[in-house]
């Protein structure tokens, strides 16, 4: 296995703590200042992040080796479902659907919804975004359907050469654009059509993946800092002053898009004024607690949605929405600590001893279901 590009690791916070502040703010606004507002409204962008991120760290630990189509697929189970599963369970009381009515519909809709969240198949149904935690987990459905197609890309850009990966790029860039494009021109279709389908997300993906490409041909970027700094500077600037202008989180794509991708390339490739910041030890932890951050946000969401008005009348300065930030980051970061140790590093070992035994007999299930 490769060493960790430790930046990246730090990167991954960054995008699940984006998440967190653009949910927070729509419910309870963080800033009443419009530029602000604007940027901060856009935070939706750090799935677009996740997306590319993970195309480049699944194509640096696999792309150079044969895939074993099993340990592959062993690894990514190991990795999403421990967490997935304890969310889905904790959060049944959001379901959505009442468990005291004995009808057949009500009874089918219930087996339905479990059904499709065992497979991890809502990204695909944006009409079933307000039940149980579809409406968060929409991503996780979207990175398993990336996880099976990453085999065939990752097989069919290996012989790509410099020119093709950079008109590869553009030409994802361009792909990317155009759901926004459509639907600023046109009539949007349904919320979660463009932004949540996995298909629609495929391009950033394989952006992630030809990003990695360039990696290994060490294509140097001149001046990486004033590169870095003007682009951020460009890029933030924009949002502020447009931020709420186009629609539905992907309106921006066609400035997003090539700006997370320098970024992401930067980061890994050079060395640059962030660099020493995104490896540090606080970063690199904050980044392997990330997912479980990114999924117990959703638990934590739900609970003040019903609750928040209770919250604030037991601890008034909770009214302030940028200390209930501070106090729900705070309380997700232990949180997610813990889960990280006990449930996603724990049966991710589990997981994958069943795995590699050479019969999954009876104690294999029992050893896995008592957690040793």
């Amino acid at each position: 296995m490769k060493s960790e590009i430790f930046t990246l690791t730090g990167v991954r916070f960054l995008a699940a703590f984006s998440i967190l502040v653009f949910h927070i703010d729509m419910r309870w606004p963080l800033s009443s200042n419009v530029y602000l507002k604007n940027i901060i409204s856009q935070g939706a962008v750090g799935m677009t992040l996740f997306f590319m991120l993970s195309g480049f760290i699944l194509a640096y630990n696999y792309a150079d080796n044969s895939i074993n189509f099993k340990k592959y697929i062993v690894n990514r189970f190991s990795r999403i479902y421990p967490v997935y599963i304890l969310l889905s369970i904790i959060s049944i009381p959001w379901i959505g659907i009442n468990f005291t009515d004995a009808s057949f519909k009500n009874l089918f809709q219930i087996i339905t919804l479990n059904f499709i969240n065992l497979f991890a198949l809502q990204a695909w149904f944006p009409n079933l975004f307000n039940y149980w935690t579809f409406g968060g987990t929409w991503s996780i459905s979207v990175e398993i359907f990336l996880y099976v197609m990453f085999p065939l890309l990752v097989n069919l850009a290996k012989n790509f050469t410099k020119k093709h990966i950079a008109l590869g790029v553009v030409l994802l860039c361009i792909i990317s654009a155009l759901p926004g494009l459509t639907t600023y021109l046109f009539s949007p279709p349904q919320f979660g059509v463009f932004y949540a389908m996995p298909i629609f997300r495929l391009s950033e993906f394989i952006i992630g993946i030809f990003l990695y490409k360039l990696y290994i041909l060490k294509i140097r970027v001149p001046y990486p800092n004033i590169f870095l700094f003007v682009s951020t500077l460009t890029f933030f600037t924009y949002l502020a002053l447009f931020g709420s202008e186009l629609p539905q989180y992907i309106g921006h794509n066609f400035i997003v898009i090539p700006y997370i991708a320098l970024i992401l390339y930067l980061v890994a490739a050079e060395k640059t004024f962030i660099s020493s910041i995104l490896s540090s030890r606080a970063f690199n932890f904050l980044g392997r607690i990330s997912y479980s951050f990114y999924l117990l946000q959703i638990f934590v969401l739900l609970y003040l949605i019903d609750n928040r008005d209770f919250i604030v009348e037991m601890i008034p300065l909770l009214s302030n929405n940028i200390l209930l930030l501070i106090c729900v980051t705070i309380i997700l970061i232990i949180s997610s600590t813990v889960c990280y140790y006990y449930v996603e590093e724990r049966y991710r070992v589990i997981i994958k001893k069943i795995a590699d035994s050479p019969q999954i007999n009876k104690n294999n299930v029992k050893r896995f279901f008592q957690g040793s």
